[in-house]
């Protein structure tokens, strides 16, 4: 488990239905983040409120047709990586926690 340097904001984005905010003291272990995406995970660099941070999604989200999820990506300010498109639910920390 890493511990965050502050009280952080963890935003769990389905593609329909309610958002849900948690606040944290670390990032939640592996097993947890893998559920709650539903798979496996990849970790992106993302600029959220002028905040480089992380956001966490399911690596095969297209491949495995997962619903298409335009409110997560609606959020992201900036990020280097290649994300036209965010499949099922994602999530996005108001700080760095993870990498």
């Amino acid at each position: 488990m890493i511990k965050a340097t502050k009280k952080t904001t963890m935003w769990i984005i389905p593609p329909e239905g309610p958002i849900q905010e948690r606040e944290i003291d670390a990032c939640p272990e592996y097993a947890e983040i893998r559920d709650i995406v539903g798979g496996t995970i990849e970790i992106v660099r993302v600029i959220v409120d002028g905040i480089e941070t992380e956001l966490i999604c399911n690596d095969n989200g297209m491949l495995f047709d997962l619903p298409e999820n335009p409110r997560a990506l609606s959020r992201v300010e900036h990020t280097d990586a290649l994300m036209p498109r965010l499949y099922g639910t994602v999530i996005i920390f108001s700080e760095p926690t993870v990498i």
